[in-house]
């Protein structure tokens, strides 16, 4: 008796005696040794049997795999509908500032608001409203309420102007007198930066005969001859100067404040005599890269880093240079214009004056 059975090898069905049942045989086709079952099925029964075997485990597979992407699906989904109702979404972030601190900062919870707040003021800063990033873009920022019309006669320009000016008195291998004028009613300075060279501690002194230490400078610039100082106070509501816009035309009636001979909250009168670029002043042996405004109001030691204002009691120069006994009424200052580069560098921490 002959029967078929399928090599384990290659699948082929090969004719074997019936007496080699538990016993081995050689596939003819692909030469592998085998032992022949005790019990041989019908070939295509066997093969049958297997072929089902396989399709219920690749059922049993795809269910698994199915099951497995339903609940990743569902968990995921509850989860982002828990996040989404726990955490809402900050604030727009696409305003004129385009901060994200900013939205993190609105977003955070009040006594967090609390802390960062006392921080900005304990370090210089300007407020709760005052990020790090952001400070001297704000400083920069011509406010809008601008006066738009002279004042009509000078002791109300005087009366508008002084609050805003401060006698500097500075203290290091020797006590120095100097000028300055607060740009931002949270008690921040301009002044000239030769003013600090070799100080170790300065204070400011008010018209109202007000008192204070300066707590540090929030950017010197040595190569423009401005310094930035910040005042050792948590008022936010000193009266500040406003930088004029626009250089002044030649003739522009103008005023100079300042110590002269430490002769405190003086003001004199002149004109623009006229705006000079840096290879001008070269030839007089001034090499500093700013551009100046040239004056014949009086202008006297004592006087550096106080304003120059025109007649709406905008700043448009810092008192810088006087041209001594040897001429008369040539006077120089800073331009307004080299204030506002030097805003935009401002630190938001006050750095100690230094040797």
């Amino acid at each position: 008796m002959v029967i078929r059975i399928c090599c384990p090898s290659c699948n082929q069905s090969i004719p074997v005696p019936a007496q080699v049942k538990g016993r081995f045989a050689r596939c003819p086709f692909c030469e592998e040794i085998f032992k022949v079952p005790r019990v041989v099925l019908p070939f295509i029964s066997v093969r049958r049997f297997l072929d089902h075997e396989r399709e219920l485990e690749l059922r049993a597979l795809l269910r698994a795999l199915l099951a497995g992407v339903v609940v990743t699906v569902a968990l995921t989904t509850t989860f982002g509908v828990i996040w989404m109702v726990t955490h809402p979404p900050l604030k727009d972030t696409h305003s004129s500032s385009g901060n994200f601190e900013d939205a993190i900062y609105q977003n955070s919870p009040d006594h967090l608001k609390a802390l960062s707040d006392s921080y900005l003021r304990e370090h210089g800063l300007q407020g709760p409203d005052q990020t790090t990033k952001d400070l001297g873009e704000n400083l920069a920022r011509i406010s809008p309420q601008q006066r738009l019309v002279p004042f009509e006669n000078l002791p109300d320009l005087v009366e508008h102007v002084e609050p805003a000016v401060v006698r500097i008195t500075t203290y290091g291998k020797e006590k120095g007198t100097a000028s300055g004028f607060v740009i931002h009613p949270t008690g921040i300075v301009i002044t000239n930066y030769h003013v600090l060279i070799g100080v170790e501690e300065a204070h400011v002194l008010f018209h109202d005969r007000q008192l204070l230490r300066v707590l540090g400078s929030l950017h010197l610039a040595p190569e423009k001859d401005l310094a930035i100082l910040k005042i050792d106070t948590p008022r936010e509501d000193f009266p500040a100067l406003q930088l004029a816009p626009n250089p002044p035309r030649k003739g522009t009636e103008v005023m100079a404040f300042g110590a002269p001979l430490g002769l405190s909250f003086s003001t004199t009168r002149g004109i623009v005599s006229g705006v000079r670029v840096p290879a001008e002043m070269r030839q007089t042996g001034i090499s500093l890269n700013v551009k100046w405004i040239q004056t014949d109001a009086p202008i006297l030691a004592g006087n550096s880093g106080g304003p120059l204002v025109n007649l709406r009691g905008e700043v448009v120069g810092v008192n810088t240079i006087t041209s001594g006994p040897d001429s008369q009424n040539l006077n120089f200052a800073i331009a307004a214009d080299e204030i506002h580069g030097v805003l935009h560098l401002a630190s938001p921490v006050a750095m100690p004056l230094t040797k």
